[in-house]
């Protein structure tokens, strides 16, 4: 591929976020055959003009606050293709027999196929779509928590919601967040979204949270709970080594379905 200027790198950058919602590092370097470095350089560009926001190894679209929170079917077309790796990867890790809460969300979804393969599964979930998907298995029995239905994103809340996972108990919790700063920790678009993923940890002897890339090195509006809760962490990108060093320390596991290198420590500074 020619070399491409860099005004047409930085429109070609737009699109292709404008497409995909986010994008990686090794993404634009691979996409448009520049060296990392300039990637970088070209990313730092694009946010200091606010066109854009730094994600954990990459960029994605601006929101409109803390509190922003797509609608259903714009967050499945979302780095669709690593959603279902990870789900994939995420559902490999449910046995036989186990009793498993999914919490809702477009990554977890993607679980559904692999799961459908399991025998005397019991799954609990609030998300419709997922308890639909999963209805068709009568190998997985069902559990759908009650509560308000939110239109447009097929999850119910409220204190129907917070009840039963408060009567409940699960082998393994599989958690979605709409960011994490392992600072900071898992958060949540809502303040009534965080308070059922708070729930949902309590029930579960282990909690592994199943998020892409463009949601790490952010915060939402809402904490559900510090890193330490995690037992494992399921993402596309690898972190830098001092990243997973410090993960380690705690006991946390990572799994990077990614298929290339991990991004170098300086990729975010």
């Amino acid at each position: 591929m020619a070399a491409i200027l860099a005004i047409d790198r930085h429109k070609h950058i737009l699109q292709l976020i404008k497409e995909r919602g986010s994008i990686s590092v090794r993404e634009i370097s691979k996409l448009l055959n520049v060296s990392l470095v300039t990637a970088r350089r070209d990313i730092d560009l694009l946010a200091s003009k606010g066109l854009v926001v730094r994600t954990w190894g990459g960029i994605s679209l601006k929101g409109v606050g803390t509190s922003f929170e797509p609608l259903y079917y714009e967050k499945r077309n979302l780095n669709h293709e690593a959603k279902v790796r990870i789900g994939e990867a995420a559902a490999k890790l449910v046995k036989d027999g186990e009793t498993v809460i999914l919490d809702s969300g477009s990554t977890a979804i993607e679980m559904v196929p692999e799961l459908k393969k399991r025998i005397d599964l019991t799954v609990i979930t609030y998300d419709l779509m997922i308890a639909i998907e999963l209805g068709t298995n009568s190998e997985v029995n069902v559990i759908v928590a009650g509560g308000t239905l939110r239109n447009n994103l097929y999850s119910v809340r409220g204190a129907p919601t917070l009840d039963m996972f408060s009567k409940l108990h699960a082998n393994k919790a599989f958690l979605t967040a709409d960011a994490v700063d392992f600072k900071w920790g898992v958060t949540n678009a809502t303040i009534e979204g965080a308070a059922i993923k708070q729930a949902i940890i309590r029930a579960a002897d282990e909690v592994i949270l199943i998020a892409d890339h463009s949601k790490f090195g952010r915060r939402a509006l809402a904490h559900v709970a510090g890193i330490e809760c995690l037992k494992w962490i399921i993402t596309d990108e690898p972190f830098p080594q001092d990243v997973m060093d410090e993960l380690s320390a705690k006991g946390i596991s990572v799994t990077a379905v990614g298929r290339e290198l991990a991004v170098p420590t300086n990729a975010f500074r």
